[in-house]
């Protein structure tokens, strides 16, 4: 199958999978090894087009499929292919996660891509687990790079899920803060984070001095 795919040859592809599938191994494990292997730099349509052959038979991979694939497409900064391929997980009966958030905010670059971090915000309020650590520290980078520190002080005001941030978060906010002068902002961070009883650690105080 993987050397049909890299020939081109769709009929071949189908043929095979259609092989795999009546003698029992083309199960979720094997197929994701599969658009594994064929996700390389400058392979993405390849991938994409098997990925498309076996969710249109009714087969099935994991989402992590799916991911691996969204992260060449954004490493390769082809943004519309991004975008189309989360469509075609969600229609796959995917929902975005953590994952795809995180790697959805790696292209936003500059302030030029300014536009798209509304809709990956979307994306996260609308996830069922709470945002962690991680994908936060991504939002808030992701909100520098593009030059949107009211979305970052909207984030601030709103913390997703049930958990407050962390001390270091609060004190990577702070910071941010600070060094575009905002300094009613860096007073509203503090007064939030003592509020929720956060007990600010030497780094969070390092930036509050900063």
């Amino acid at each position: 199958i993987h050397a049909c795919a890299e020939n081109g040859d769709s009929t071949m592809v189908k043929r095979y999978l259609s092989k795999a599938n009546a003698l029992g191994v083309a199960d979720v494990a094997n197929l994701t090894l599969l658009i594994k292997g064929l996700t390389t730099p400058g392979n993405e349509a390849v991938a994409e087009s098997v990925l498309t052959e076996i969710t249109n038979m009714g087969l099935h991979v994991s989402q992590a499929s799916y991911h691996g694939l969204l992260h060449s497409r954004v490493v390769a900064q082809n943004r519309r292919a991004a975008w189309r391929l989360v469509q075609e997980m969600q229609d796959a009966g995917f929902k975005p996660n953590a994952v795809t958030c995180s790697i959805l905010l790696k292209m936003i670059m500059h302030p030029a891509h300014a536009y798209q971090l509304p809709k990956v915000l979307q994306m996260v309020e609308a996830m069922e687990m709470p945002s962690d650590d991680v994908l936060l520290c991504s939002i808030m980078q992701a909100c520098l790079r593009a030059e949107r520190l009211d979305l970052l002080a909207e984030l601030s005001r709103r913390p997703m899920g049930d958990a407050p941030f962390s001390a270091p978060l609060y004190g990577s906010m702070i910071k941010a803060f600070g060094q575009a002068r905002d300094v009613e902002q860096v007073r509203i961070l503090w007064k939030d984070m003592t509020a929720r009883g956060v007990e600010p650690t030497a780094v969070t105080l390092g930036c509050m001095e900063e």
